[in-house]
């Protein structure tokens, strides 16, 4: 329903350079890792012409956490790319261009994690930030491994790993694959210095401390109000909206006015998702076309059209705090308008329809067949087995679930 982009936003304004997508923040110390192991191939890219020096170091990590954990229960839990090695793992073969992700720049571990690596200064345009240095000193000191960082003439342990390491990247971009077999022990010793469950204290407290020191948005407040609420709510379920409204109480003004826009943002949500869906779901029950007299004639047509007026003028309004308001009427003015049931479903699928069509690459087909004649079928490929429930809960994530599993893994 083209809801996503907007709660999106105002996500990363509740928790910058968070995604919902992360689930382990030591993925951040092998961004940085990345970043300095690549850092004479800059600029090169393999050759088979497209893949660039960190995906080809991003190819031996994941290789080597598949070979290393892979009967460890829960130990791959959360790792991009980690079923395209289990498949190259069966086959014996080589990570490649063809054989990993195919869009491995975006949803590969330095693509997933790239904007907290970015906001937090790891890294920046693929080069060590501040940070990112100060980083890779705890680590390499943690992990025994002097020598990676500094004058390329330092000796140890370190230097040895990273002369290696980049040996291997070195091959592989000339090769256009991984160029060392499966039985490489060198696998072991990558995924033993980089899992993302073995990271040592220093280092879990040194990014700990990169999370909670946000000059913008609220990533502190929430990492530290997540304990009592998670302890008031051990043994009954929770949501997303119950946390938010646990952290209404106790908030300054700020976050409270992007906590209640946020809460009214997914209110009108909700109720064009639920209204939908549950017309999907009368007409999958029905073996032919549907005059939309008789779907206005439904339960979930009958909206308050004043009331959701309203409520897309205080939306319109409170998202004007956070540049969202013309993109909000953009998208979704016409339910700002509405009279009655006709309105209301006429608009909900002329707006689905307009989703579907700008959806890229070149538009995708609408879940409804119409007519021309003000008749409707659903095509079979969308039919619905349930009907929503009226409950109000989030139809969008604001990272809560992404924040749980940082602090878990960094306790």
């Amino acid at each position: 329903m083209g809801l996503n982009p907007i709660a999106d936003r105002l996500g990363n304004k509740l928790t910058p350079g968070i995604r919902e997508r992360m689930q382990h923040p030591r993925f951040l110390t092998a961004v940085a890792v990345g970043a300095e192991l690549c850092r004479p191939y800059v600029g090169e890219v393999a050759s088979d012409g497209i893949t660039p020096p960190h995906i080809v170091y991003e190819w031996y990590v994941i290789q080597a956490f598949h070979k290393t954990f892979r009967d460890s229960d829960g130990e791959l839990t959360g790792f991009p790319g980690i079923l395209k090695a289990k498949n190259v793992w069966i086959k014996k073969d080589p990570f490649s261009h063809t054989r990993y992700l195919k869009t491995a720049p975006i949803f590969g571990f330095n693509g997933v994690y790239k904007t907290l690596a970015e906001e937090l200064d790891i890294v920046e345009d693929g080069l060590l930030g501040e940070n990112g240095d100060q980083l890779l000193r705890v680590w390499s000191q943690e992990q025994n491994l002097p020598g990676f960082l500094g004058q390329e003439n330092a000796v140890g342990s370190g230097r040895q790993f990273k002369q290696i390491f980049r040996n291997a990247i070195e091959q592989s971009l000339k090769e256009g694959e991984v160029s060392h077999p499966w039985s490489w022990h060198w696998f072991q010793e990558i995924a033993e210095r980089l899992g993302p469950y073995r990271a040592g204290n220093r280092e879990k407290s040194f990014i700990r401390s990169l999370l909670l020191n946000n000059e913008t948005g609220y990533r502190r407040q929430l990492l530290e109000s997540l304990p009592e609420f998670l302890q008031q709510n051990e043994n009954v379920e929770w949501s997303e909206r119950q946390f938010h409204e646990h952290l209404i109480r106790s908030s300054d003004l700020p976050l409270k006015e992007l906590l209640l826009t946020i809460q009214s943002y997914e209110k009108f949500a909700r109720i064009i998702t639920n209204s939908f869906y549950n017309m999907l779901y009368y007409l999958s029950d029905k073996n032919r076309k549907i005059q939309a007299k008789e779907v206005e004639e439904q339960r979930f047509s009958k909206i308050d059209a004043t009331q959701l007026r309203d409520l897309y003028e205080s939306i319109h309004g409170m998202l004007s705090n956070y540049n969202e308001s013309n993109n909000f009427h953009k998208n979704f003015g016409p339910f700002g308008l509405i009279n009655g049931s006709k309105d209301f479903i006429i608009t909900l699928i002329n707006h689905h329809q307009t989703v579907q069509k700008n959806k890229p690459p070149f538009g995708k087909a609408p879940w409804l067949e119409s007519f021309g004649d003000g008749t409707y079928i659903i095509r079979p490929l969308y039919r619905q087995d349930e009907r929503m429930n009226d409950q109000f809960e989030y139809v969008n994530r604001y990272r809560v679930y992404s924040l749980i599993s940082f602090r878990d893994d960094l306790l």
